[in-house]
């Protein structure tokens, strides 16, 4: 496993790449992306991670609503190099950014009926971040299952 983790940190694409700029690509069901280092974890409703040579996007969290709810999202971001933010994907996959680069605050988002999604998107970003999501009315957070 730690020869896997290795042998990935040094295959970034040129696609990962490209990513932060690209809403057409951020918007994509797949992801792609790559750390040279990740500590941290995620549990339920909460992401705590210190990162380094961060390319590409990661789902974390999605949504489910039918409608009348909201998504209250808190975040204590420092970047140290590169570029970070997380967006939020809403089911006509339109793209919102929540936040970008180093900042404290919080910002709630009404929500549509179906499946929306919440992801973080770097370009050579190295930092750390905290992230607490709540939410409320008809909208229910669904982690997704990392495989670190």
């Amino acid at each position: 496993m730690v020869m896997f983790i290795f042998c990935g940190c040094g295959n970034i694409s040129s696609y990962q790449k490209e990513i932060y700029n690209d809403n057409a690509k951020i918007i994509n069901e797949g992801d792609s992306y790559t750390f040279l280092n990740r500590v941290g974890d995620i549990k339920d409703n909460n992401l705590k991670i210190v990162y380094s040579g961060f390319y590409g996007m990661e789902t974390i969290w999605e949504v489910e609503s039918e409608g009348n709810g909201t998504v209250t999202i808190k975040f204590d971001s420092k970047v140290d190099k590169g570029k970070f933010k997380l967006v939020f994907i809403t089911p006509e996959n339109k793209v919102i950014n929540v936040f970008e680069q180093s900042g404290k605050g919080e910002k709630t988002i009404q929500t549509e009926k179906g499946k929306s999604r919440i992801k973080i998107v770097g370009n050579n970003a190295k930092g750390q971040i905290e992230i607490n999501i709540k939410t409320s009315g008809y909208a229910m957070l669904k982690k997704i299952q990392n495989i670190f």
